[in-house]
């Protein structure tokens, strides 16, 4: 489900007032809340830290491919 959002620090989202930004997926409630269970799946599951030790073992077996077209 599309989902989008808007990161910024204090100084940039206090000079948006109402009504000058918008968003075609921003506020969907079904997409909050699709949003927000994956989120926690991510979390939960801990994806990010799974896919970094895939990434490693992926570069480790393509880096022993020994081959001119693979640099570091």
């Amino acid at each position: 489900y599309p989902v989008s959002a808007v990161l910024a620090d204090k100084d940039v989202m206090l000079c948006i007032r109402p009504g000058e930004h918008g968003s075609t997926y921003g506020g969907n409630p079904l997409g909050c809340a699709v949003a927000i269970t994956a989120l926690q799946v991510l979390e939960e599951e801990k994806l990010a830290d799974r896919a970094e030790r895939l990434g490693q073992v992926f570069r480790s077996s393509v880096l022993k491919l020994n081959s001119p077209l693979v640099s570091t």
